[in-house]
């Protein structure tokens, strides 16, 4: 926990107004801290599906949300990061539960077979040229999203792609959500 983080009696309004540099501050001074203590719970396997730096987060949501609702006072630093706290390991708990619960396996994707794409009725130069505009979306796409749509349509599991890319299976499964988006708003233009 960073010591050069001033907590007043307007801190938790500006924090929540999202004034000044308070939310900078905040996650400078109990960013480290918290991601720290969500890694230390978390076991390898649930490392794999959601990162330290998820679990904090979602620790911040619910912290704004909640506070943004007068459900909370902090009178010192010391409530804030024990209630903080609470929250992380809370949030680690409940992400163990939900990765672990009975049914919840890999989501996996299969490619389409060579003879399915006959069936289509798309003629071969129909085909080329949708491949050119395909390739051109992929490039508009920042970096990361294009690489991950890339392994995802040769046929590479979340895993893998985690894996890959040395992220979690939580980061590859947002980003592709957001590169599905981008590229339905740029099929709509």
């Amino acid at each position: 926990m960073s010591a050069d983080f001033e907590l007043d009696e307007n801190w938790l309004n500006d924090l929540v107004q999202g004034r000044g540099t308070a939310a900078e501050d905040f996650v400078a001074a109990f960013g480290p801290g918290l991601e720290k203590i969500a890694a230390s719970n978390m076991t390898p396997a649930l490392q794999q599906r959601v990162g330290a730096d998820d679990v904090f987060q979602s620790v911040c949501r619910t912290f704004l949300r909640r506070a943004a609702q007068g459900q909370f006072a902090v009178p010192d630093r010391d409530s804030l990061w024990r209630l903080l706290c609470a929250i992380t390991l809370n949030k680690v708990r409940m992400q163990a539960r939900f990765h672990s619960a009975q049914r919840r396996g890999r989501m996996e994707s299969t490619p389409l077979e060579a003879g399915d794409a006959r069936q289509t009725g798309v003629t071969a130069e129909q085909a080329v040229e949708f491949a050119d505009e395909f390739a051109k979306l992929l490039e508009s796409l920042p970096e990361a999203e294009g690489r991950i749509i890339r392994l995802k349509l040769d046929g590479h599991s979340h895993t893998e792609i985690a894996t890959k890319l040395q992220c979690t299976e939580r980061t590859v499964g947002r980003l592709l959500v957001k590169a599905r988006a981008a590229l339905a708003s740029m099929l709509e233009e």
